[in-house]
């Protein structure tokens, strides 16, 4: 047989003689180990894909990283921002608390140019001249509970020995004082007719049995500035006019020192006619000026001055 019999497959036939010879069988044709360019494509794609994949990973760990971060910082903030807001709120209300506690005024604690949370009140006028609540009180502590309400009222009046007096009110407020003597509890000796307006006393009017007499009142503000008095018993008149100025407050702006000053003009008599001279004798009349001043000690339901 030829080898173009065999096809020349570059194969070495192999007969009967050489099988039984033991001869070898031809080698089979060498193969290429080297990866061709089919088999470097996958590997390529997935090293890049893998590269890829942890790229993506890394970066999505640091923008979730951030954007964590990011977001506890904002939370923390808002956190931050509604307690200060709380505290400001706190902070406010306590501060509305304490003005309405400065400024609480009461019908009682307004008789006695007061306000706020007063326990007590102790006012001595070194004088005789000054307002008529003021002379009246002088020396009297005054108590109050923590609604402003005058709890004391039974006082003993320092000036007037064993005499004692009644309160009259009206819609909550004190608009008359009745002064007994003290050999009578039912006629009074002397009466006080106290006249209100814008929750301040404006005026006060005295009845006594032989006298009388008229305070009026003004203000500026919270505080008294002057007053003007006109009274007599029996033929003699006062007319007096007084400034206020104020010496001292305390940390609530209730006053503890003030001064008066007045100027009266007294008439007693009247113009008289002499029939034998002709001549009219004025009635007689005596100008004076004093100062007298008005101190207090106040104490509160929280501190004390």
């Amino acid at each position: 047989m030829t080898d173009r019999q065999l096809g020349n497959t570059g194969q070495t036939s192999q007969t009967p003689e050489n099988a039984r010879h033991g001869a070898v069988p031809p080698p089979l044709p060498k193969q290429d180990t080297k990866p061709t360019t089919k088999s470097k494509i996958p590997l390529t794609a997935g090293i890049l894909t893998g590269i890829l994949v942890l790229a993506a990973m890394t970066a999505a760990y640091f923008l979730l990283g951030d954007n964590g971060k990011a977001a506890k910082d904002a939370y923390a903030e808002k956190e931050r921002q509604l307690a200060e807001q709380a505290r400001i709120e706190k902070e406010r209300q306590k501060a509305l608390q304490d003005s309405l506690e400065r400024n609480f005024v009461s019908p009682d604690l307004a008789l006695f140019e007061l306000h706020g949370p007063v326990k007590s009140m102790k006012s001595t006028t070194h004088g005789y001249t000054g307002d008529l609540l003021g002379r009246l009180f002088s020396g009297t502590t005054i108590e109050f509970d923590r609604k402003g309400l005058w709890t004391n009222r039974e006082v003993q009046l320092p000036d007037m020995e064993s005499a004692s007096y009644r309160l009259r009110q009206q819609g909550g407020y004190i608009t008359g004082i009745d002064i007994y003597p003290s050999y009578s509890t039912t006629e009074a000796d002397d009466r006080l007719l106290l006249s209100w307006d814008s929750g301040r006393v404006i005026m006060i009017e005295e009845e006594g049995y032989e006298w009388y007499g008229r305070e009026r009142y003004r203000y500026d503000g919270e505080h008294m500035t002057s007053f003007d008095f006109n009274g007599g018993a029996e033929d003699c008149t006062t007319e007096s006019q007084a400034s206020v100025s104020y010496d001292s407050f305390d940390d609530y702006g209730n006053w503890t020192s003030r001064t008066f000053t007045v100027s009266s003009t007294r008439r007693c008599g009247g113009d008289e006619y002499n029939a034998l001279t002709g001549q009219t004798i004025p009635s007689h009349s005596e100008k004076s000026e004093t100062t007298t001043r008005q101190i207090r000690r106040i104490t509160y339901w929280d501190k004390e001055y």
